[in-house]
C-alpha cells in the first residue's frame, strides 16, 4: 500500500438522496432521476466528443485496457458502428454489471431476449466476449461476487480491452475498476476511487458502493503473504490447506486450474530449479510473470502520476520512487533499466548451459542447504528477537559477527525476496530471474518450513509407512500434489547426478516432517520417485488437476 496520506473519499450522493432513490418505484425512478424515454445516458447527445471515447456513448478510458461507459443500445451499435469501433480499439471483451430488466422506462424498449437494452449475442457472433455480474442498482453484490468480477476482468485485460457499463456506467461500474486496481496493484482504497474518479468523474456514488471497495481491500490484505512474517498485521505462519485456500481466492483462469492443489510459490521454485538444473529454456509460466510485471509497473506509474498530478499524492523525490511501487521493494527492481537488465541477463541465453557442472551445483545447493541454510535461519531468527531486545545487545552483535559473508548475503537476498513477494505482486517476476541455486533452496526449503504444521504430520508418516504397497501409498493423502511436484523436481535435478540423490531426498523428508531421520519415509519417496517420475516432462502433470493421480 502507498504510505503517503490521502483523503478519504467522500459518497457523490447525499443520504438523503440514497434514501430517495432506493424508495422510489422503478419507474418513478427512471422518470425523476434519469428522465425517462429523454434519459441523458442513452445516448451522446449531452455529452461532448472528449466524453465519448467510444462515439455515441458516455464513456472514458479508466486504464489504457479498461474504458467505463453508459450502457450500449441496439439502435446506437447500429447507428454508431460501435461493434466496428470496439474491433479498431481492440475491445475483446463486455462485462455488463446491471440485472435484467433493469432501468426498463429509460431509452427505447428493453430487448424481450436478454432483459438489457442490446442482445448479447451481438457482441459474441463478432468474437466478443460477453460477461454478466448483475449487481443492485445503486448498490452492492457480496464480496465473493466481486472477487469472482474482478478476476474475470483481470483475465479479460490479458486477451485484450475490456469495456465495463451499468446504467450510467458510474456507479458500479466504478465499483468493480476501483476494486480490480486494488487486487491488480495492491494500492489503498482511497487512492484505488480517486483515481476511478479523475478518470471518470461521479464514479462510485454511494455510501455503500465505498465501504465495499473498502471491504474488499481489507478481504484481499488477509489473502497476500507467501511468506509467514509476523512484523505484517496478517503475517502468522498458516498451514498448507490455509494457503491453498487463499490462492483459490487470488488467482484466477488456467493459472487456478493449475495451481488448484499446489502452492504456486513451490511450484514456480520446483519449475525453476528444474529448468536450470536440465539447461531448459524458461517455460511460459516464468515468461508469464516477466511480462506482467512490466504491465503492472506501467499501469502503477499512470496511476501515481494521475493522483501526483491533482494533488492527491506527494511528488516524491526521484530517489524515494521506489517506496510507493511497493513496500519493502528492492531498490534496483524498481529502476526500469535495472529490471531489464536483469531481464536481458536471464533471457539473453534462453538454453543456459545444462552441463554436468551446473545440475551439480543445483542438487548441491538442495542438498546442502540442510545444514548451512538451516543455521542461516536460525541466525535469523535469533537476530530479530535480539533486535527486539536491546538488553541482549551483546548477544545480537555476537550472532551477526559469526555469520560468513556468504552466509549473510544468501540470508538478505532470500528475505529480500520474502519481502517482495509479501508486499507486491510484481515479487514473483523476481523470484523467476534468479539464477542462484542456493537462493532459490533456500526459498523452497524455508517455505515448508514456516509452515504452521509440517506437511506430512505423524499420522501421515504412520500411514506411509504402514501401507501395503509404498509405491502407491501416497496416492491416498491429500497433499499429494504438492509432494509429487516437489519429488519431480528431485527427480529432475538429480538425474545428471544421481550420487546426490539420498542426501537431496534426506533433505525434502526433513522439510516435509521436521524430523531429523525418518527411514520409513525416505523408502516411501525413494519407491514413488522411482515409480511416478521418468523425466522432467511429469512437473507440469503432477500439478495439474487434470493428472490422475
Amino acid at each position: 500500500m502507498m504510505p503517503a496520506l490521502i483523503p478519504v473519499p467522500q459518497p457523490s450522493y447525499s443520504q438523503a438522496r440514497e434514501n430517495f432513490v432506493k424508495a422510489i418505484p422503478p419507474k418513478l425512478l427512471c422518470l425523476l432521476a434519469c428522465g425517462g424515454a429523454d434519459c441523458r445516458y442513452e445516448g451522446p447527445e449531452c455529452w461532448k466528443l472528449n466524453q465519448q471515447a467510444v462515439r455515441g456513448l458516455f464513456s472514458s478510458w479508466v486504464t489504457d485496457d479498461i474504458i467505463a461507459m453508459a450502457r450500449p443500445a441496439s439502435h446506437l451499435i447500429e447507428k454508431y458502428n460501435i461493434i466496428e469501433q470496439f474491433q479498431r480499439l481492440n475491445i475483446r471483451s463486455i462485462i455488463n454489471m446491471q440485472l435484467p430488466g433493469e432501468h426498463a422506462h429509460c431509452g427505447p424498449p428493453l430487448d424481450p431476449g436478454s432483459g438489457f437494452t442490446y442482445s448479447p449475442q451481438i457482441f459474441m457472433d463478432n468474437d466478443i466476449y460477453f460477461y454478466n455480474f448483475g449487481m443492485q442498482d445503486f448498490g452492492v453484490s457480496s464480496l465473493v461476487s466481486m472477487i469472482d468480477g474482478v478476476k474475470v476482468l483481470a483475465f479479460a485485460v490479458r486477451e485484450g480491452r475490456v469495456a465495463v457499463h451499468c446504467h450510467a456506467g458510474l456507479g458500479r461500474t466504478g465499483v468493480l475498476i476501483a476494486c480490480y486496481l486494488i487486487y491488480t496493484l495492491r494500492i489503498s482504497p482511497s487512492e484505488a476511487v480517486h483515481y476511478v474518479r479523475i478518470k471518470r468523474p461521479r464514479s462510485i456514488q454511494t455510501r455503500a458502493q465505498l465501504s465495499q471497495v473498502s471491504d474488499f481491500a481489507r478481504l484481499l490484505g488477509t489473502q497476500l503473504v507467501q511468506y509467514p512474517d509476523l512484523s505484517m498485521r496478517h503475517g502468522a505462519p498458516f498451514t498448507l490447506q490455509h494457503y491453498l485456500n487463499r490462492q483459490a481466492i487470488m488467482l484466477h483462469g488456467q493459472e487456478a486450474r493449475t495451481l488448484r492443489h499446489t502452492p504456486k510459490v513451490v511450484y514456480l521454485l520446483c519449475v525453476h530449479l528444474s529448468c536450470l538444473a536440465l539447461g531448459l529454456p524458461a517455460p511460459p509460466e516464468i515468461q508469464a510473470e516477466l511480462e506482467k510485471r512490466s504491465v503492472l509497473r506501467t499501469l502503477n506509474r499512470t496511476v501515481r502520476e494521475t493522483l501526483v498530478c491533482k494533488q492527491y499524492l506527494p511528488l516524491l523525490r526521484e530517489g524515494h520512487r521506489g517506496a510507493w511501487v511497493s513496500s519493502g521493494s528492492v531498490s534496483s527492481w524498481d529502476e526500469p533499466m535495472g529490471f531489464l537488465e536483469r531481464k536481458r541477463e536471464f533471457c539473453r541465453n534462453p538454453h543456459y548451459p545444462g552441463s554436468t557442472s551446473v545440475a551439480r551445483a543445483v542438487a548441491k545447493a538442495m542438498a546442502d542447504h540442510g545444514l548451512r541454510g538451516e543455521t542461516i535461519l536460525q541466525r535469523s531468527d535469533l537476530l530479530q528477537v535480539k533486535n527486539s531486545n536491546t538488553r541482549n545487545s551483546n548477544t545480537r552483535t555476537f550472532h551477526i559477527l559469526i555469520l560468513t559473508s556468504e552466509a549473510t548475503n544468501l540470508m538478505l537476498s532470500t528475505s529480500l525476496k520474502q519481502e517482495e513477494l509479501n508486499s507486491s505482486d510484481c515479487g514473483w517476476a523476481l523470484l523467476v530471474t534468479e539464477s542462484d541455486p542456493q537462493v532459490l533452496s533456500c526459498l523452497l526449503w524455508t517455505w515448508l518450513e514456516k509452515l504452521r504444521e509440517p506437511v506430512l504430520s505423524p499420522e501421515d508418516v504412520t500411514r506411509l509407512s504402514c501401507g501395503a504397497n509404498i509405491r502407491k501409498s501416497l496416492s491416498v493423502l491429500n497433499k499429494r500434489h504438492t509432494i509429487y511436484c516437489l519429488l519431480s523436481c528431485v527427480s529432475t535435478v538429480t538425474s545428471l547426478c544421481p550420487h546426490r540423490e539420498d542426501a537431496v531426498l534426506q533433505r525434502l523428508a526433513r522439510a516435509l516432517t521436521r524430523v531429523g531421520s525418518i527411514a520409513a519415509l525416505m523408502k516411501v519417496l525413494k519407491a514413488n520417485l522411482r515409480e511416478t517420475f521418468h523425466n522432467s516432462t511429469y512437473l507440469r502433470r503432477a500439478c495439474s488437476t487434470n493428472s490422475a493421480l
